[in-house]
């Protein structure tokens, strides 16, 4: 069989009969497609699933019954316990790797519907794909998700190949799994530690910046398939013609509501052409666009090479992702001075170009917003920014200068996570490392008081120097330690608003309130200056009108110039709590100097607030948006929660 495109087809389901049934009829009336291939089913074992925390039984007879039924002639493989997906697609690569004699191996999971060409056009692909050795993988069900969620804009009908992120339905060369073994099985001895969806995501993203990757939220599976293609300068590709429906509506990432809401159910297919597809396929691919519109169109991974280089051709992009320091040269060129300062400036203008889409402005003499906050980074070695970045350090600095009583409480502090006192602990607290950020557990019940998973998470912050993963210097060195917080609440009795204070010269010039929980579509923010004033500044998250009493506002203003003091820029966090105002963190490297302005022309106008006399009544103004405060930030929450029956009120 070794002149077929495929010979073995690879089927994932868990626990969704209903799920299962659809895509296991649309792969059954193009069966004529995978006449002579062996069909594997793969059924997720039930015991231990996330399904029981979301209510759903073990429904895998019913699974079983329709395999049986709709494909008779298939292998199934069972599992007693749930093992995850990871390791389900682990086992089905291990199988596909020593059986198949063919380019490619097809891999379905069933949450995907085919439209009644699929196969046809994957024929297509897969032929096309040969021809293109930067081509690991295909896939014709289009940008699907993207598409209906609004996540990226939609292509133009006529567009070509295209770097695909989601993979439900695909084709990948097994030239490919044989390459990216090594990472796989470096990816699965960190998931085989404990339950998949309980993962160690601190080690995992520490595994994908050594192989030159650093993502910035996802650990998942799909995420390692996309580490893997990037780190070895190979592309996922399809074309913008939707030619299979996505179904997934039942899990832990969203709800019947919400499904229903964005339009999802049952979404048609394009129509298929097959002449125009070939058409598509024949034009000429631009590899470095294709990369460009990866990177930075989702904003998902900050490659740690330059994307202007992709399209040399002195250069192949495997030649040029194999230029890149590993990680462990690097952490031995820190203890180096110079070596330290080159590597940190590469790293950051890299992250840079990654996250905003081009290169910096002059790092050497800095105006705009971003490049003073880069130039810190790179060349500013303050000792005191050791201090700043060590949040029990920085408490006792900041308690120095305006108080204890103005500083969130500690409940306790530990070098080790099995020296936490649990018992000690309230009902509701946090749990963070202080020697790192972003990092945080939020315990708000019972529910969440797992002190073995807390107590292997927080082992897991201790492990890693978090300098080796930002390269902000402040961070390179300082004490590994865990702290506790009470978890606040605002006068509402809800999450509190929070205020970041930016501090020039001793002088506060700008606010940023933010409201909703971080990271979700009810996150809002507004920008005001000294006066309250509101301010013509967009960044990623949708600017609403929040009000800040005058009373808070003057404040935050007295507690932030004192706490900031002999400094030429700080971020003071405050939480506008039901105990009044509490300084929260520190902040010198605000965002890591990739700040995306709204428009970008702010960057160079916001780089004026270093210049001791620079008024920020000259900041450009907006005028109120219609509506009330309360009534925009119902708004967000409705976009959280798109169900009117699941939304709650915002008070």
């Amino acid at each position: 069989m070794a002149d077929r495109l495929f010979d073995v087809v690879n089927v994932l389901v868990f626990n969704r009969p209903d799920y299962t049934r659809r895509t296991l009829a649309s792969l059954a009336v193009q069966s004529d497609a995978f006449a002579g291939a062996e069909i594997h089913v793969w059924a997720d074992g039930y015991t231990g699933s996330q399904d029981q925390e979301i209510g759903r039984p073990d429904l895998t007879g019913e699974v079983l019954a329709a395999v049986r039924e709709l494909l008779p002639g298939a292998t199934v493989h069972t599992h007693a316990t749930n093992q995850g997906i990871a390791l389900i697609y682990d086992a089905a690569e291990r199988l596909a790797l020593a059986r198949s004699a063919a380019p490619y191996v097809l891999f379905f999971e069933d949450d995907l519907v085919l439209g009644p060409d699929y196969m046809e056009a994957m024929s297509q692909l897969m032929t096309w794909g040969l021809a293109h050795d930067e081509v690991a993988i295909v896939t014709a069900h289009g940008h699907v998700n993207e598409y209906l969620t609004g996540q990226t804009p939609v292509p133009p009908v006529d567009d070509g190949p295209r770097f695909v992120h989601s993979l439900w339905g695909y084709a990948v060369k097994t030239a490919h799994l044989r390459r990216t073994a090594p990472f796989a099985a470096e990816y699965l001895r960190i998931i085989r530690r404990f339950r998949y969806h309980e993962r160690h995501d601190h080690d995992i993203r520490f595994l994908f910046a050594r192989h030159g990757v650093t993502v910035v939220h996802g650990t998942s599976q799909d995420y390692a398939k996309h580490v893997a293609l990037l780190s070895t300068g190979r592309f996922a590709v399809t074309l913008p013609v939707r030619l299979a429906t996505y179904v997934g509506q039942v899990g832990q990432h969203t709800t019947v509501g919400a499904f229903a809401a964005l339009g999802y159910a049952d979404a048609p297919a394009h129509p298929f052409d097959p002449d125009d597809y070939r058409a598509r396929l024949a034009r000429p691919v631009d590899w470095r666009h294709l990369l460009t519109v990866r990177l930075l169109e989702l904003q998902t991974i900050r490659a740690r090479f330059f994307v202007e280089e992709i399209g040399k051709q002195t250069e192949t992009i495997e030649q040029l992702s194999r230029r890149t320091l590993s990680f462990h040269l690097q952490r031995l060129a820190m203890r180096t001075p110079l070596l330290q300062t080159r590597l940190i400036a590469e790293r950051m203008v890299r992250k840079y170009r990654a996250m905003l889409r081009r290169a910096p402005g002059d790092l050497t003499r800095p105006t705009g917003f971003n490049e003073r906050l880069l130039h810190r980074i790179i060349h500013d070695r303050d000792r005191r920014l050791k201090i700043l970045c060590d949040k029990v350090a920085a408490k006792a600095f900041a308690a120095e200068r305006v108080g204890r009583d103005a500083i969130v409480p500690t409940l306790g502090v530990w070098r080790r996570a099995d020296a936490i006192d649990w018992a000690a602990l309230p009902e509701r607290f946090v749990l963070k490392p202080t020697h790192s950020s972003g990092f945080v557990a939020l315990v708000r019940s019972a529910a969440d008081r797992d002190t073995e998973r807390l107590t292997r998470q927080a082992a897991r912050w201790l492990r890693h120097d978090y300098f080796n993963l930002s390269f902000e210097w402040g961070y390179r060195g300082i004490p590994r330690r865990l702290i506790a917080e009470p978890l606040l609440i605002g006068p509402d009795g809800g999450t509190p608003m929070e205020v970041l204070a930016f501090v020039f010269g001793g002088r506060l010039k700008l606010m940023r309130i933010l409201h909703g929980q971080r990271a979700t579509p009810a996150e809002c923010c507004d920008w005001i200056d000294p006066s309250g004033r509101p301010l013509a500044i967009g960044s990623r998250v949708p600017t609403v009108a929040l009000p800040l009493a005058p009373a808070h506002r003057a404040e935050i203003i007295r507690l932030a110039e004192a706490i900031a003091a002999g400094f030429t820029m700080l971020r003071v966090d405050f939480y506008i709590t039901d105990a009044g105002i509490r300084v929260g963190e520190l902040t010198p490297y605000s965002n890591s100097g990739c700040l995306l302005w709204d428009p970008p022309e702010l960057n160079t106008v916001l780089g004026r607030l270093w210049e001791p006399d620079f008024d920020p009544a000259l900041l450009p103004g907006r005028e109120p948006p219609a509506g009330t405060a309360p009534a925009l930030l119902q708004q967000a929450a409705d976009r959280a929660n798109p169900d009117p029956a699941l939304a709650s009120p915002v008070h």
